[in-house]
């Protein structure tokens, strides 16, 4: 993490990748990294965004969550009819995800401040289902 933060402070790059940010340091320096401006690719430990989404250490990455209670009328307004609801609470470190399913299988997320905002209101997403040579429109449900 630290060697992260040494770099952007010292070098001026315009882009960092990084393998496998993993700990909630790692996490933060990400996070500060994509404050200043500096475009990050990175590897995330986690199968799926659903998965990051709901991790505690790393769901900061794309932009955390906190629990949010709706006025009754507005809690009507949803299918669901709930009043507690999950929202994000900042812009995600990163624009877009990969998911690495198999060695030749990805689904691709082009917007994941939208993919994440779709999955805490349970609406179904566009993605793509990726393999050599083929791009496959996919729908990403909530939850799976």
């Amino acid at each position: 993490a630290e060697i992260m933060r040494e770099a952007v402070e010292n070098q001026s790059p315009h882009v960092i990748i990084v393998d496998e940010i993993s700990k909630p340091e790692e996490v933060e320096a990400a996070r500060t990294i994509a404050q200043r401006g500096v475009q990050l690719i990175a590897t995330v430990h986690g199968r799926t965004l659903p998965e990051l989404i709901n991790c505690r250490e790393r769901g900061t990455l794309v932009g955390g969550q906190h629990t949010v209670t709706l006025s009754g009328p507005e809690a009507e307004r949803r299918s669901d009819k709930r009043k507690s609801v999950q929202k994000r609470i900042r812009e995600p470190v990163f624009g877009c995800a990969l998911e690495l399913h198999e060695r030749d299988r990805w689904i691709w997320h082009e917007n994941v401040q939208r993919a994440v905002d779709y999955y805490f209101e349970g609406e179904i997403l566009d993605a793509q289902e990726l393999s050599r040579g083929k791009a496959v429109a996919v729908a990403a449900i909530p939850g799976e």
